[in-house]
């Protein structure tokens, strides 16, 4: 289809600075619509301190349904759609060390559409998509997209090893190859790519810990926390993830009836911020699900090198992106906001550097 239509370019790299950052993708679905990004095989390169790979519940045919789609994304789950819609052909997810959601290598990921819900699924089954139910064995599933996903970890402290051209002269992936010589690999094959930054890369918070201790919500954290004691095979790990959802819903029951303490002794003072109407049952069972989420609040030297790694990184590669897509998540508590103006300036200069100002950036949020 779109392999046929001859694209678009726009004389200088669009640069689509948001506040969520599910707001990027009517911007990406938009340079579809013009022709300047193809209808199949973009490569997005995700920089950010959450993988945003869960999946809105939504049935699959939805997700030809931009109306639908747009309403019901969020920030969390706005990536995926595209995967199922066929637009994007691989995912590199960049991350600092302090964030453990996917660990570090090279997967292949498939998103279909569930035979009985008509649900989205994918049969990637790390821990990520088990913990939220995600997760369906490629049988169960209809219309499967497969891609690469690769996940590159590095540290302010420490350079990330660039790819030498002669080594990337070899496009066929070695096994030994590093997981960032295999993203390197990917986006020198790839036409088209879209450089995707949200600030919390540099520097994020974990807005769901404010209303407790730190006592409190260390033991949060262990009650919500997910056990996989699968061996492997594709029923252990369906029977693993049926098992959590079922502890999920027997935590947020027990925390409605007044019963956690009874049930998880250590959790009364939990309980008492209820019983105070401190936090209300609903939203602490909201921060008991998102008590893994990575709270890292770096330094200004810290941000300072990463930003400069990232400038390394982006400078070795061997054509520039498509556009540029920037989330600022400070309104949802995540870029801290003492933070994110520094942040956000420091990354633009960044990207002038790389680019000779050859940028034109859009703001698409309101500077209260």
């Amino acid at each position: 289809m779109a392999e046929n239509v001859k694209l678009r370019r726009w004389p200088k790299i669009p640069v689509y600075v948001c506040e969520d950052h599910h707001e990027v993708l009517p911007h990406i679905y938009r340079a579809i619509g013009s022709r300047h990004l193809p209808f199949t095989g973009t490569v997005l390169v995700h920089f950010d301190a959450h993988p945003d790979l869960l999946l809105p519940d939504i049935l699959a045919d939805d997700c030809y349904n931009k109306e639908i789609l747009f309403e019901t994304i969020s920030i969390g789950d706005w990536i995926l759609p595209a995967v199922y819609a066929g637009h994007l052909s691989a995912i590199i997810w960049y991350k600092m060390d302090w964030a453990s959601q996917i660990h570090a290598g090279s997967y292949t990921l498939g998103v279909g559409r569930h035979k009985t819900s008509g649900k989205l699924r994918t049969t990637l089954a790390e821990d990520y998509f088990l913990s939220e139910l995600l997760y369906s064995p490629h049988e169960d599933l209809d219309n499967v997209h497969t891609i690469p996903l690769v996940v590159v970890s590095f540290s302010s402290n420490s350079e990330l090893d660039l790819v030498p051209s002669t080594k990337r002269a070899r496009i066929e992936n070695d096994k030994n190859d590093s997981p960032n010589e295999k993203a390197i690999k990917l986006l020198d094959g790839a036409q088209h790519w879209i450089l995707d930054i949200d600030l919390d890369f540099f520097s994020t918070a974990n807005p769901f810990c404010d209303p407790f201790t730190e006592e409190q919500f260390t033991f949060l954290k262990h009650l919500y926390h997910f056990n996989n004691n699968s061996n492997g095979s594709e029923k252990e790990k369906q029977q693993t993830q049926d098992n959590h959802g079922i502890k999920l819903d027997s935590l947020k029951e027990s925390w409605i009836k007044n019963k956690i303490g009874i049930e998880h002794p250590r959790a009364r003072n939990l309980e008492e911020l209820v019983n105070k109407q401190c936090i209300s049952t609903n939203k602490i069972h909201l921060c008991g699900l998102m008590s893994d989420l990575p709270h890292h609040i770096s330094s200004e030297q810290e941000i300072t090198d990463t930003i400069k790694q990232t400038q390394k990184w982006i400078g070795q590669l061997p054509h520039q992106p498509v556009m540029v897509t920037i989330a600022r998540s400070t309104d949802d508590g995540y870029t801290p906001g003492d933070q994110v103006g520094f942040i956000q300036k420091h990354v633009l200069d960044m990207l002038n550097n790389v680019f000779d100002n050859q940028l034109d950036v859009n703001q698409c949020y309101l500077d209260i």
